[in-house]
């Protein structure tokens, strides 16, 4: 009798993991359906010759967020063990990835502290790059991020849009 109920047991738990698995196949397929039809309309709509206000009137009416990295803010907080070979001494940077959104041309880059001026690495940006990430396949080991950059022009116009192929990020 316990034979028969550690049988059943063990068909139900297997009956459990593979709905799990297809649950997740269809969350992956799903994710990587909506970025592959977003690339697709990157490609189609946001064009060399748009201006830069266009281009971001059209990206947010997609429900998409085009950002830089230059100009994410960051806080100093301190690290757990301070190592005077590092040139950072044992601080990292918490940062406030949303204030990267919408860079604009002459945009100043942010004031940084400590472990968060790496940012001065980028120098003065008068005619900053968006970039916009497009998250899709995952497994358990990794997931796949479309990133696109669109480069503008003196007159902050775009000069090239770039839709790169979808690339993965594993643990």
């Amino acid at each position: 009798m316990k034979l028969r109920w550690l049988a059943v047991a063990i068909g139900l738990l297997l009956v459990a993991a593979f709905s799990v698995s297809s649950a997740l196949q269809i969350a992956s397929n799903h994710r990587a359906s909506y970025a592959d039809s977003k690339a697709r309309w990157i490609r189609a709509s946001i064009v060399p010759g748009m201006s830069r206000a266009v281009a971001y009137q059209m990206i947010k009416s997609e429900g998409l967020t085009a950002y830089n990295s230059a100009f994410v803010k960051g806080r100093p907080i301190p690290g757990p063990s301070p190592d005077p070979r590092n040139p950072l001494n044992g601080t990292s940077c918490e940062y406030d990835t949303s204030s990267g959104d919408w860079p604009y041309k002459n945009e100043p880059l942010p004031k940084q502290e400590g472990a968060c001026t790496l940012n001065e690495l980028f120098g003065p940006k008068t005619r900053p790059d968006a970039d916009i990430e497009l998250p899709g396949a995952f497994n358990i080991a990794c997931s796949w991020l479309t990133e696109i950059t669109i480069a503008f022009d003196e007159s902050d116009r775009i000069t090239t849009v770039n839709v790169g192929t979808p690339s993965p990020v594993c643990m």
